[in-house]
């Protein structure tokens, strides 16, 4: 139901009331009241609608059509990711639902030590995200102003260390952290917004973290089981050889940061193979601002460049082609399912695996005990860990950034730095031209606003640097070529018939507020 439907003049019913109090003060109280009911509701509404219990439609929400057991099919089954029997009925899904809900809290009321441990390295904080869709920690609006305007809630991003155990309690099924620290003043922005039925809209702007809040980027690969050897435990052939290529991966990683740098976890459905954030914590204390936005959007980049250099040797090496692939998405919000969170479709865990001795073990979920809690909780500490010194990020920065000269890593990131603030000035400078140009066309009487043809190339430069490539992508592109599976970003592979997506950097487009 739409907020106008349901507007009510507080004032004129206090003063009914026959209470001498001036009228803006209970206004804005019963103003909050209510925002704060329908907060509860909202947010209800939402958990439900993450569950495909409800869906928004343009009249308020409506209960999804689930089919029953027997009638499960197939069909039903591969879009939830679940291997069904040839009956229909899902073998991962014994338990009831009750019951499987009860022993997931359960589970994740245990792992605070664990977010607390991620969460924090060397005093930035991450963010979390549960259930793939569960961005944001949402609150009343208590400006009056705002919600007239109809947003009546203000959000901000999941702090796994402040907002530890309130973030624990919402996750249906699996959670995930992301890439990136910043400082925890940066998750605390929160922003006004309201639900719609596309997910949640911004008044202004998403308060997700960009790069020039980026104090930390961890380096990241993830090698994914392809589909058909998603299942866990391994065959033993297929076991050893994917332990190969997460052995090739390890020293691949090791020999751009240091071994000591280097973290596995298994990922239930693969791997993925680290560089601990200490590593590029230097360059995050080095600069600030539009600068070090520019150096971490280009050092992602230039990682995902790297990765998939290493990974076509890795993979190939140890034989693997048809058992994995290599994820090469880096960037600022990149999501992966953090330790010992449950798989979407799978009963076992994310854990930590020794990069000295790989084991590819499969860990169910019942199996979680008090003993791989603490493990976990160490893994997670020593993966945060302060820098001791720099030495491994001069050998990251001489490697990625090998065409730009200095001494030493700051020297190339400052050459990168003011060459990207010459072609900002010049793009400027274009910019400024063209429409003085444009300005004394116009004075002169002279219009070419509708024309096809112009007689300066500067203004066909000028134009071609002005468009909005997501905006065009965003409206022209097809939704079947959308190869992402997280809400808040959309990425495009070129894929040449059946056959694998070309060696393409894809294109992530920004957070739309999902």
């Amino acid at each position: 139901m739409s907020r106008a439907a349901t507007e009510v003049d507080w004032t004129k019913l206090w003063r009914k009331l026959g209470r001498p109090r001036e009228p803006q003060n209970p206004e804005r109280m019963l103003n909050a009241a209510r925002a704060l009911f329908e907060d509860v509701s909202d947010d209800a509404v939402d958990r439900a609608a993450d569950r495909g219990v409800l869906e928004r439609t343009n009249d308020g929400v409506r209960f999804v059509d689930v089919p029953d057991e027997e009638d499960a099919t197939d069909e039903d089954a591969e879009k939830d990711g679940v291997e069904a029997d040839s009956d229909g009925s899902h073998p991962r899904c014994s338990a009831s639902e009750d019951d499987e809900n009860d022993n997931i809290a359960e589970h994740y009321a245990r792992l605070t030590p664990v977010l607390e441990a991620l969460g924090e390295s060397d005093g930035a904080h991450t963010l979390g995200v549960h259930d793939h869709h569960g961005w944001y920690n949402k609150s009343p609006e208590n400006d009056t102003a705002l919600i007239d305007e109809g947003y009546d809630r203000r959000g901000r991003p999941f702090d796994l260390v402040q907002d530890a155990d309130e973030f624990l309690s919402r996750i249906d099924r699996h959670y995930y952290s992301v890439l990136n620290y910043q400082s925890p003043e940066v998750l605390r922005d929160a922003e006004p917004c309201r639900s719609t039925e596309d997910g949640t809209e911004w008044r202004d702007k998403s308060p997700l973290p960009n790069y020039e809040d980026v104090e930390a980027l961890t380096l990241f690969v993830d090698v994914d089981l392809k589909d058909e050897y998603k299942e866990r435990p391994l065959p033993p052939e297929k076991r050893a050889t994917f332990e190969d290529v997460i052995r090739g991966f390890v020293d691949a990683f090791g020999a751009l940061v240091g071994q000591d740098n280097v973290y596995v976890l298994d990922s239930v459905g693969g791997a993925y193979v680290f560089g601990a954030p200490r590593v590029t914590a230097p360059i995050g204390d080095a600069f600030d601002g539009e600068e070090r936005g520019w150096i971490f959007e280009e050092f992602a980049k230039r990682v995902r460049e790297w990765i998939g250099e290493r990974a076509d040797e890795v993979i190939q090496e140890a034989e693997a082609d048809g058992l994995c692939k290599a994820d090469l998405l880096v960037n600022v919000n990149r999501q992966y399912k953090a330790p010992l969170s449950l798989h979407k479709s799978i009963d076992g865990v994310v854990h930590p695996l020794d990069t000295e001795d790989v084991s590819y073990d499969f860990v169910p979920h019942d199996a979680v005990g008090d003993t791989l809690i603490d493990e976990t909780v160490e893994w997670c500490d020593e993966f945060t860990a302060p820098a001791q010194s720099d030495e491994h990020t001069e050998n990251l920065v001489s490697t990625l950034f090998e065409d730009y000269d200095g001494a030493a890593w700051r020297d190339r990131l400052e050459a990168f730095a003011s060459k990207r603030r010459e072609e900002e000035r010049e793009r400027e400078e274009r910019k400024k031209r063209a429409v003085e140009r444009r300005d004394e066309r116009e004075a002169g009487g002279v219009d070419f606003e509708n024309a096809e043809v112009t007689p300066h190339v500067q203004d066909v430069m000028d134009a071609v640097d002005d468009i909005d490539v997501a905006d065009v992508i965003r409206r022209y592109a097809s939704d079947a070529w959308d190869t992402s599976n997280r809400t808040h970003e959309t990425t495009f592979s070129l894929r040449g018939g059946s056959q694998s997506p070309v060696s393409l950097a894809p294109l992530t487009l920004p957070e739309t507020g999902s």
